[in-house]
């Protein structure tokens, strides 16, 4: 997983933008022992205290803070003009003095422009390059596990328990080779759920017929708060600009999105983003599953596409993942009776993590070596914009603010500074010799014989090339592979 970025970092960015003199924060990080440092996101306790600039009086404002993230095109996908928005809204206090975070992160799919790509950018800010969006496709407030919810030394709320940027190029990812959301879907170590869910609403928006699903929910979370700043005014006036809660891409296909953990206390928070998602309840669900215990036989040849989205951090989980994956990834269809599914492709585990991690390298070998899988590498760069702050006089003026952008602004959006980011993928596939049902038997890390460079063969049950009904439990006469 990514580092995420904590408050009071995204605090001073914020300050720095509409013009803070000065900031006082206070330091306090915690490094759990569970996690390699340079995966941990640094704690502070966020100050209140500032100072605004001469002349910019912001009592009582709303300042949102904004980032925007699109694949570079130089990432080894198809380019795509779909973009991420990021979202944290700020409460400026009466006496202009305070600057206090409101609710939770905002996350907002965006389509590419509709109009001629080369009009101009209305007159600003020289200095300041613009960026050029596109209309909202998709917009969604998703919870997460802070500090003070699970104390300084939970796991959960320093690691998977927050949204980080694999995430995010994960869903773009998605959005840029939609045809491999389908079928059922197996999120591993999904944390809060934002990869997996973001991941399937980016393919279904980035289909040409995608099935836009209802969702009986309202815009409010379970206390009833509007965890994304839109009474029921600013909705009401929002149709046409903002999308509709009813209306979720989804890819046609999707049967369903089952997202696991092996830690409850994420599910627990995970469950609420699956109630506020607008994925209908019977498209999606929830699993806790530790893959170093033994893969249960409901699970085995199950899943049309497994995804993991940088979790493979530390070496000792290898092995476990790599052992969930091939038994709980569906076998190539030309094998057996699993050709007569509409599907006529083999599962995929797709992976995405930091281009750095030396243990996603292991995988990939211990996919090859110990299951005989088809492992296809690429590349993918991130970039992400900093946006100039929105400052509003209320939350209700985030619809007509949104209005302004897209018709007088004509999409574009002050930049701030810009970074990137590089990730590496792979999309494992099964070969042709398993059938979903003979892993014991054709697995070389479950044989004892990995490593051993020698060809495999078929003994007893029948003729292995032609009888369709070979090596299924059921079989009297059951055979096996073994290598010479």
């Amino acid at each position: 997983m990514s580092v995420s970025r904590s408050t009071t970092s995204r605090r001073a960015l914020v300050l720095s933008a509409i013009g803070v003199l000065s900031c006082s924060v206070p330091t306090g990080a915690f490094l759990p022992t569970s996690l390699p440092a340079s995966k941990t996101a640094t704690r502070t306790r966020p100050s209140t205290s500032l100072q605004m600039a001469k002349g910019g009086n912001l009592a009582g404002k709303v300042v949102y803070q904004r980032f925007l993230y699109k694949l570079s095109p130089l990432s080894d996908v198809p380019e795509t003009p779909y973009t991420i928005e990021e979202r944290l809204r700020f409460q400026v206090g009466d006496d202009g003095r305070e600057l206090t975070p409101v609710g939770h992160k905002t996350f907002i799919l965006r389509g590419g422009p509709d109009d001629d790509e080369t009009d101009a950018p209305p007159p600003g800010d020289a200095s300041k390059p613009q960026r050029r969006v596109g209309k909202i496709l998709y917009k969604e407030s998703f919870h997460e596990i802070t500090e003070s919810e699970s104390g300084a030394e939970s796991y959960a709320a320093n690691a998977r328990g927050t949204i980080d940027d694999v995430s995010i190029a994960s869903a773009l990812y998605f959005a840029a080779q939609p045809q491999l959301i389908r079928g059922n879907i197996l999120e591993l170590s999904s944390g809060v759920g934002f990869g997996g869910i973001m991941s399937c609403v980016a393919a279904g928006a980035a289909m040409p017929k995608p099935s836009y699903e209802i969702n009986p929910l309202d815009d409010s979370d379970e206390e009833g708060e509007n965890t994304d700043g839109e009474g029921s005014d600013a909705a009401d006036a929002a149709d046409d600009i903002l999308p509709r809660k009813d209306k979720t891409p989804l890819p046609p296909n999707l049967e369903k999105l089952t997202l696991s953990d092996s830690n409850e206390e994420i599910l627990n928070e995970c469950s609420k983003n699956t109630r506020i998602c607008g994925i209908p309840s019977d498209k999606i669900g929830l699993g806790l599953l530790d893959w170093n215990m033994p893969v249960k036989k409901e699970l085995k040849n199950q899943f049309d596409c497994i995804l993991g989205n940088d979790i493979a951090y530390q070496f000792p989980d290898v092995k476990g993942i790599s052992r969930l994956a091939a038994y709980c990834l569906r076998a190539n269809p030309y094998v057996g009776e699993t050709i007569e599914r509409d599907n006529l492709d083999g599962g995929q585990f797709v992976h995405v993590g930091p281009h750095s991690r030396d243990t996603i390298s292991d995988l990939r070998k211990k996919l090859r070596s110990g299951y005989r899988m088809e492992v296809d590498v690429g590349y993918l760069e991130l970039e992400r914009f900093d946006l100039a702050p929105m400052i509003l006089d209320s939350v209700k003026d985030e619809a007509a603010a949104e209005d302004k952008l897209q018709k007088e602004d004509k999409g574009y959006v002050a930049c701030q500074s810009q970074s990137m980011e590089k990730f590496s993928t792979f999309v494992a596939t099964h070969c042709d010799g398993y059938d979903g049902f003979n892993g014991e038997f054709f697995f070389p890390a479950e044989t004892g014989l990995e490593g051993e460079d020698k060809p495999s063969r078929w003994v007893g049950g029948g003729n292995v090339e032609r009888d369709d009904n070979y090596n299924k439990p059921e079989d009297p006469e059951r055979g096996s592979w073994i290598l010479d």
